[in-house]
């Protein structure tokens, strides 16, 4: 277990990251998040760890007036924004959107009061950017797809292999030396084991497929590794991983890790090359 609960370090990571996420390649992911959704018109929608809305307010605009789109989301700041936005945007206008401040791993306390299940249920699930967040993504599936009507749709993703790879890095990293980080990249083994756990959800797939190109490239120089952990441990992650910036041997040893593991992905090349991507798994109810 873990100091704070999972709803606590999604609120203590993305609180101050809010006001600027919307400039990020978050928006253009959500854009094309909406497509492979492929909503119609009077459908409802629940887009969970909705953030500032970038999935929502889209799809708020593909479902209509005659359909809806609720948000859940543990982040107050993110969804101060997602409900300025739903107001002033016209996509937005005649339909009925809201959004829910929630544990998205705790949505059954809700039935029956904000959400519903079965036939009653939702048209489509989506979920993006999250799932690594998540102590046990298969668990939270499970639960989610009771809120889906049979034949509705769950859209999940996981990061790809380069994609934040100093993050990743510093995982495995943090991980040589015992420490666990409250988040699970080293847990996500690519788009079959998001397949297995949409199927182990109940879920038959749909479609699986690889969606990248989001933002710039980054280059990183291998002799840039020594910066990159320190800029890791003293940030908001290194912040909820107890005790590794203050544990003297722990820290060194998990930097050398770092290094080592940063210089075998650069190679002989001197370079590491990331490129924004995730792992998209279409599932529906069955």
């Amino acid at each position: 277990m873990f100091p704070l609960s999972q709803a606590q370090h999604a609120q203590f990571l993305y609180g101050p990251r809010a006001a600027a996420y919307d400039s990020t390649w978050h928006a253009a992911h959500a854009r094309d998040f909406v497509k492979h959704a492929s909503l119609q018109q009077g459908q409802h929608v629940l887009d969970l760890a909705c953030g500032t809305g970038l999935v929502s307010i889209p799809a708020a605009g593909a479902v209509g007036p005659k359909g809806s789109v609720t948000g859940v989301g543990i982040t107050s700041e993110m969804l101060e924004i997602a409900k300025k936005k739903a107001r002033e945007d016209a996509r937005c206008k005649g339909v009925v959107i809201r959004f829910l401040q929630h544990d998205i791993t705790d949505l059954d306390i809700l039935e029956g009061k904000v959400l519903t299940k079965g036939k009653s249920g939702y048209d489509c699930i989506t979920c993006a950017s999250a799932l690594p967040l998540l102590e046990g993504p298969g668990r939270a599936m499970k639960q989610w797809a009771k809120f889906l009507k049979m034949g509705g749709r769950m859209v999940i993703d996981v990061p790809t292999e380069r994609s934040q790879i100093p993050g990743l890095v510093y995982e495995q990293s943090v991980a040589a030396v015992g420490v666990v980080v409250p988040f699970g990249r080293l847990r996500m083994k690519g788009k079959e084991w998001l397949e297995t756990l949409m199927k182990e959800a109940g879920m038959e797939v749909e479609r699986s497929f690889v969606a990248s190109g989001y933002g710039s490239a980054s280059i990183y120089e291998k002799e840039q590794a020594g910066d990159l952990f320190d800029r890791w441990v003293e940030g908001p992650v290194g912040a909820m991983v107890g005790g590794i910036s203050n544990d003297v041997q722990k820290r060194a040893k998990a930097r050398e890790f770092f290094m080592k593991a940063f210089a075998r992905r650069a190679g002989a090349e001197g370079k590491v090359k990331e490129e924004e991507g995730f792992y998209i798994v279409v599932g529906r109810k069955v």
